[in-house]
């Protein structure tokens, strides 16, 4: 862009550069015109056009045709690739290789989610897109849209769907909570019952430092409460925590069976009925007809649905 003269290049008419090479091919103003479908006078009046713009004859006349000045002849050498790859950008349907690609992909996600699917996003991507770089931000369902609308990431997988001049969002699952203990640190009922659940101390994550969390506003409604001892804004410590105090942490259902497999964790669930959580997608319009953002839609819902 920095050797284009935007005052020289508004001055072309693209429809010129048309003709020129019509002309160039045709060598006959007549034929050429059947070509363009155009009249003849239209034609030779692009041709005196591109005459006053170039300040050459282009082509002078040879027995019952037309051929080429050498300026005429470097002009269009130098414009039919040019041509070539404008129409190529301007009409061929753009597609997204995942065998050859490089591109590097930013994702949106709290921790717990890439806890709980990226695992098994790369275990189905790997061999496929051996070449595509995944570059994890972390955001929670509060910084999500912001993180989306200034661009820091391609997607973002948050808790519930938003939709605004500039956000497209799609949700693609719900999901529940657990209730997940150790064994080695607590014998409890399984599932647990609500009086067990409230004669515990319990873990608690939270993104804007409360105390509290929805499940509480519900025991709330009915005159109960919990004790949190522990809050942090991160899942990662709990595993270690639960193995080595009498703690409860109720978590998103696909954290709990992961923690469940990988630290011999007990899960039960949760005593009392609220809310599922709303998985979605959340991605910049501008970028809805992009293949490479389809495809990767596409693998993050078949990981979260799989999860």
């Amino acid at each position: 862009m920095n050797h284009i003269v935007i005052d020289d290049i508004r001055r072309v008419d693209l429809n010129l550069l048309v003709v020129l090479l019509a002309l160039y091919h045709e060598q006959s103003v007549t034929k050429a015109s059947e070509r363009l479908y155009l009249g003849q006078p239209a034609v030779s009046g692009a041709l005196k056009r591109l005459r006053e713009l170039i300040g050459d004859p282009l082509f002078v006349r040879q027995g019952s045709g037309m051929i080429a000045t050498p300026r005429a002849e470097a002009l269009v050498h130098e414009l039919t690739p040019l041509m070539e790859s404008l129409h190529s950008h301007l009409f061929d349907v753009p597609v997204f290789s995942p065998k050859t690609s490089v591109k590097t992909f930013r994702i949106g996600m709290s921790e717990w989610v890439e806890q709980w699917i990226m695992a098994t996003f790369l275990k189905r991507t790997y061999q496929d897109a051996p070449g595509i770089v995944l570059k994890v931000v972390n955001v929670d369902p509060y910084t999500a849209p912001d993180a989306v609308e200034d661009g820091r990431v391609d997607v973002a997988i948050s808790l519930d769907t938003i939709s605004t001049q500039e956000i497209e969002s799609l949700q693609v699952a719900n999901m529940g909570y657990q209730t997940v203990w150790s064994k080695a640190q607590i014998s409890l009922s399984n599932p647990i019952t609500l009086d067990e659940f409230l004669s515990k101390e319990h873990l608690l994550v939270s993104y804007r430092n409360a105390s509290s969390s929805q499940l509480d506003r519900h025991l709330a409604r009915q005159g109960k409460s919990r004790r949190i001892r522990y809050v942090s804004p991160n899942f990662s410590s709990y595993p270690l925590l639960l193995n080595q105090q009498p703690f409860l942490a109720t978590v998103p259902k696909g954290l709990a069976s992961i923690w469940q497999q990988n630290y011999n964790l007990t899960v039960s669930d949760v005593p009392i009925d609220y809310e599922d959580i709303k998985l979605c997608l959340l991605w910049h319009r501008r970028q809805t007809q992009d293949p490479a953002l389809s495809w990767l839609l596409a693998h993050l819902k078949q990981a979260i649905n799989d999860g």
